[in-house]
């Protein structure tokens, strides 16, 4: 009713007056049709009768006719404002083109802003909004270990998952898969080379239920008795075994056995993500110590009928029975159960939300600077907004015609922008996509073009919408009087939206100050080695004339040590399964004399001069030397960490310590107690940002089991780095032509873990130095308008004899102005937002008063730069020409 209200007016009319009009229209009829009958010789009375008698029901004509009018009334209507909004372009065009030096600029600003909004919202999109590609994603959980105590950890046993799957209610199918992917040999004809791979567990495809492109998903059925099936991803199967359709004839392969290629995974559809094999293997724990292997990670999919609550207090009873009645299960801890996307992502829900608000900061401030300058613009356009005012313009058409000038603007830089975020998100997902979790969903499509076209109208009105309703709400006599100062003359709302800019880029100078400072602080740790001049050689020893026999795996890693150790750049060689950046095994341990607890130790095999490889000091007793052997005293070498933890008084030296864990399995059930004969140095080896933790480490000929997968450790003078490589390339290749190898550097690998949190570091600085551009670019255009308005203030003082120092002092105390009152309001925000950053900083305080000191200085410079420029025109002003032209 209020929309026809309004139509009724715009065309002249009320409702009332509509009606009253209609009233009279059939009156009219009715009485042309009596003088018709009357003629006829009919009487008045019954001439009248037959009139309305033909013409029916009046109030139902009444009604149809009103509905009718209602109709084409509104037909017209929005013609018309059809074509008033054609007008509006129209003309909004022609002042785009007279304007083309401001038209650039916004379009410019526009489109930087719509572009990093873009960007990052591609990667928050594709990682953190949209579902999982399997089938019910919400269905898809994970489980993972909690002991009692203890913060939870992700990795399950085994023997514990076996009788969680068997005895559950609440899923309707689970799996487990090996912690991390390993590198499988592939044999073929133009040598071996490796890719990753896992061996799953259970009902691995039944529960994630990927897309196959080709062939068919395994079922738990296959893995009985270790089939030798495997199933390959759409990449491997493109590039490396050219699309040959899966069939039982079409076999590979994989580290020495040959395997039936059964189906091939949708690309996108991996899991975990990064990997190119899957090879189903038996889920009945058949070997000792099956309980306490804590090396797993598994993967659930609830019943139709189940939530995560329920799915948790079923599995926590079962592991809480486990426990009762398994006196094997010594080590007690119950079951967690989260979102199989969570999972996934992990820590980068954290950084990619950060980021997501500080683009979106940056925006505000791209908008922000444009309605200042839409503020002072419509200063000078004040004869223009009168002179329409008063002959007649409405204030609404004004309004619109001025946003609509805007909104133009707005979706040509966010054209501009949509183009430079489709180039910049492909650029950044190559840097990112090995850290990046989820980094195969990353696509630039039409929901991501959408969203800038929507942001690109959004910006477009609040930059425009402000600056047109002020223009347009002052009266024609009040549009050509001129005040004096910043704050004359429109000025006050532009210098208010530049404080709140100078206020948001304080906020996010001092966020990346801080992520610079802590990502300074992570790369200079102590790592407990030296990375500089090492070069890592990865040799994969799983084919079966390694793996079968303990005794040729020994002899393979002797004759390694010993051929590296000849080369000429050699100075010490070592060798270690999971070395620096490797990441690494850890479980639980007991120490002689104790009752069974849980403590827990990190896990190492090591040979060679692993140590002296590393530059890591030897501390107490020995380190590991050729009579370490099977058939010998089982020892290990412990780290200072796990001696202060445990030994805190006393010398470690001789006292006895088994890793329940990770040996049981490989010793029947009954993990060794191994000997303490050294102490040595901590190492991160999980990289700069992990904690120093308790590490014990044993002699590869000891537990050939698990010596399989070792990396060599080649110390070099670090000039010789380069020509080394090669060295131990020819070097390892002469050893086994037959197996795959990847040499490479310490310090490199090292780099790459860095990527992520230089990443993070990088784009806050973009988004911090775009923020204070824009700031600096706002605060010179409300000052340099703001002299404009004061020229002939200027002027009389100048023809008074003011200096032009003082001048351009009086200018640029508005600047200075601004500066404060925005510095002091960004400096509370980022003390009152400080928090935000805390999970992402390392060894850096959120309140460490140098980020805010740094960030204050570094606007107030480039402000102050960007000031002066006007500052120093308006003082220039010839006081003669001012007074003449004003």
């Amino acid at each position: 009713m209020k929309t026809y209200r309004r139509i009724a007016r715009f065309f002249g009319l009320s409702e009332e007056e509509r009606g009253q009009e209609t009233r009279e229209e059939i009156e009219a009829h009715i009485a042309m049709r009596v003088d018709e009958l009357v003629a006829r010789g009919l009487s008045e009375e019954e001439a009248r009768r037959q009139a309305e008698q033909r013409f029916g029901d009046l109030d139902e004509a009444r009604r149809r006719i009103d509905d009718e009018t209602r109709r084409r009334d509104r037909r017209l209507g929005r013609l018309e404002r059809l074509d008033a909004l054609r007008r509006d372009w129209v003309l909004g065009l022609r002042r785009v083109r007279r304007y083309p030096g401001h038209a650039a600029l916004t379009v410019s600003i526009f489109g930087l802003g719509i572009a990093l909004t873009t960007v990052m919202f591609t990667f928050v999109d594709s990682v953190l909004l949209r579902p999982l590609p399997f089938h019910e994603p919400d269905r898809l959980v994970a489980l993972y270990s909690v002991p009692e105590d203890r913060r939870a950890f992700p990795w399950v046993s085994m023997g514990n998952w076996y009788d969680w799957d068997r005895e559950n209610r609440s899923l309707e199918s689970s799996a487990i898969h090996t912690q991390e992917p390993w590198d499988v040999t592939v044999s073929s004809p133009d040598g071996a080379f490796t890719v990753p791979g896992v061996a799953v567990y259970g009902a691995f495809f039944e529960t994630l239920r990927p897309r196959m492109i080709a062939g068919r998903a395994p079922t738990a059925d296959d893995g009985v008795g270790d089939l030798p099936l495997a199933v390959v991803s759409e990449r491997f199967w493109r590039n490396e075994l050219g699309s040959r359709p899966p069939s039982a004839q079409f076999t590979i392969e994989l580290d020495g056995t040959s395997r039936t290629v059964v189906g091939v995974v949708a690309r996108g559809h991996e899991h975990p993500e990064h990997v190119d094999l899957w090879i189903p293997r038996s889920s009945r724990p058949q070997v000792g110590g099956a309980r306490n292997n804590i090396n797993f990670l598994a993967l659930a999919r609830l019943a139709e009928s189940s939530t995560l609550e329920q799915a948790e207090a079923d599995l926590s009873a079962i592991a809480e029975g486990i426990r009762a009645t398994d006196p094997e299960a010594i080590y007690s801890y119950g079951v967690g159960v989260r979102p199989l996307d969570e999972a996934i992502v992990g820590e980068a829900d954290d950084y990619l939300g950060m980021l997501m608000g500080a683009v979106l900061l940056v925006l505000l401030i791209a908008s922000a600077n444009l309605a200042a300058l839409g503020f002072a613009r419509g200063t000078e356009r004040s004869d223009e907004i009168a002179v329409r005012l008063s002959l007649g313009a409405s204030r609404g058409r004004v309004v619109r015609h001025l946003v609509t000038e805007e909104l133009l603007l707005a979706l040509a830089g966010g054209l501009v922008g949509l183009a430079l975020a489709w180039w910049g998100s492909g650029v950044l997902l190559e840097r990112v996509a090995e850290v990046l979790p989820r980094s195969r969903d990353v696509a630039f499509d039409g929901r991501v073009a959408a969203f800038g076209i929507g942001m690109s109208l959004i910006a477009g009105l609040a930059a425009g919408l402000p600056p047109a309703l002020r223009a347009a709400g002052s009266g024609a006599g009040r549009l050509v009087t001129t005040t004096r100062g910043i704050r004359g003359r429109g000025g006050l709302p532009g210098a208010v939206l530049v404080a709140g800019e100078v206020a948001l880029t304080v906020l996010l100078l001092t966020g990346a100050g801080l992520m610079l400072m802590s990502f300074g602080a992570v790369a200079s740790r102590d790592l407990g080695f030296d990375p500089r001049g090492v070069v890592t050689l990865d040799v994969t020893l799983t084919a079966p004339r390694y793996r079968d026999d303990p005794d040729a795996t020994i002899r393979y890693w002797e004759a390694a040590l010993e051929t590296l150790a000849q080369l000429p750049e050699a100075e010490a060689v070592g060798a270690g399964v999971w070395i620096p950046t490797g990441g690494g095994g850890a479980g639980f341990i007991e120490l002689d004399g104790l009752a069974p607890g849980e403590e827990g130790a990190a896990y190492r095999i090591i040979g060679g001069e692993y140590f002296r490889a590393l530059s890591t000091p030897l501390f107490q007793g020995r380190a590991f030397d050729d009579s370490d052997r099977l058939d010998s005293e089982p020892v290990t070498v412990i780290n200072q960490a796990m001696a202060d933890a445990f030994w805190p008084e006393a010398d470690p030296i001789g006292e006895r310590v088994r890793a329940v864990s990770m040996e049981s399995y490989w010793f029947g059930g009954e993990a060794p107690w191994r000997t303490i004969v050294g102490v040595v140095g901590d190492i991160r080896h999980h990289g700069f940002e992990a904690d120093i933790r308790p590490e014990m480490y044993v002699p590869f000929r000891q537990m050939p089991y698990m010596a399989t997968q070792m990396s060599s450790l080649v110390r070099v003078p670090t000039p010789r780095t380069g020509a080394a490589i090669a060295s131990v390339r020819d070097a390892a290749g002469r050893l086994d032509p037959d197996l795959a190898i990847e040499v490479s550097t310490l310090a490199g690998r090292l780099d790459g873990q860095l990527s992520e949190r230089r990443m993070i570091v990088t784009l806050l600085g973009a988004f911090g130095v775009t923020a204070l551009l824009l700031s600096s670019l706002g605060v010179y255009g409300v000052l340099s308008h703001a002299a404009a308005a004061r020229t002939r203030e200027l002027a009389i003082r100048s023809a008074l004899g003011a200096r032009r120092t003082g001048l351009v002092a009086l200018v640029l105390g508005g600047a200075f102005r601004l500066i404060a009152v925005g510095g002091v309001i960004g400096i509370t925000l980022a003390i009152g937002l400080r928090g935000v950053l805390d999970s992402l900083l390392v060894d850096i305080d959120s309140g460490d008063p140098r980020a805010y000191a740094v960030a204050g200085v570094c606007l107030a410079l480039v402000a102050t730069a960007a000031a002066i420029i006007p500052a120093t025109r308006a003082a220039r002003l010839d006081p003669l020409e001012a007074l003449r032209d004003g």
